[in-house]
């Protein structure tokens, strides 16, 4: 039909609810009441915030110092401070749960064993959640979207699915295939960089000790150098053993 809906969205809200249940033992209920909890929208105020510094960093220098006392940094100050409690409190409370008995092993509990520092545990968590929510949820986004948008790969996904599920099998290669085929349409980071710390041979070329470099990571998955055919969103290409498909 003609409807239509952010896919998008409907991922960030799966993708903090999966954090949430696995890295706090807290269900946030995003998927069931369709909305983001509160502490989200200062999250996403974060995330926001990061790139505009980091992208106009040369045009503004100001934004690179967060003790100046400017509107934007006392409005990142405010948003931080309400995410940080809303995380140090689930500590807490798991903290307490824990001397108290609770027996459930999650991702948590690892990090009250190994770290003693609440803040070195909120810092971590804060990591783990600005590494994974976007970039996870923007991955889903666009792999559903491709999975809808090709009706051949849609019906082998459910097949497999509903094969697998009937053998209690946790083994599914044609859907990690079109998961990985999606990543190399759209990585979630288009690209990176690296400091060399030692010399480096390049197909030939001597990289030296301190070299900055650029990987155009996009432009690498689509180059038809490295992939045949590198703009069809083909999942069959990573289920080969023979390199037809990929290049290198």
């Amino acid at each position: 039909n003609e409807s239509q809906f952010d896919l998008h969205k409907m991922m960030k809200l799966l993708t903090m609810d999966v954090f949430g249940q696995v890295a706090l033992l807290s269900n946030f209920g995003c998927c069931r009441d369709l909305k983001p909890i509160p502490v989200l929208e200062s999250f996403e105020f974060l995330s926001s915030d990061f790139i505009y510094r980091v992208s106009s960093g040369i045009l503004d220098p100001t934004n690179l110092f967060y003790s100046l006392p400017t509107k934007g940094n006392r409005e990142r100050a405010r948003h931080d401070r309400v995410l940080r409690d809303f995380v140090e409190n689930i500590v807490s409370e798991r903290r307490q749960e824990i001397e108290n008995g609770a027996n459930e092993v999650d991702l948590m509990t690892h990090l009250l064993e190994s770290i003693e520092s609440a803040e070195a545990i909120t810092d971590t968590l804060f990591t783990l959640l600005f590494a994974g929510y976007a970039t996870t949820a923007v991955s889903l986004a666009y792999t559903l979207y491709l999975i809808f948008t090709h009706e051949h790969v849609l019906t082998k996904c459910r097949e497999e699915i509903e094969h697998q599920a009937k053998a209690t099998s946790l083994e599914y290669p044609y859907l990690e295939a079109v998961v990985t085929e999606s990543l190399r349409l759209y990585p979630p980071a288009i690209s990176t960089t690296r400091n060399l710390e030692k010399d480096l041979e390049i197909v030939g070329v001597l990289v030296p000790k301190d070299t900055y470099l650029y990987i155009p990571i996009w432009f690498i998955h689509r180059s038809p150098k490295v992939f045949a055919d590198p703009l069809k969103f083909n999942p069959e290409r990573w289920l080969n053993n023979d390199d037809t498909n990929a290049k290198a």
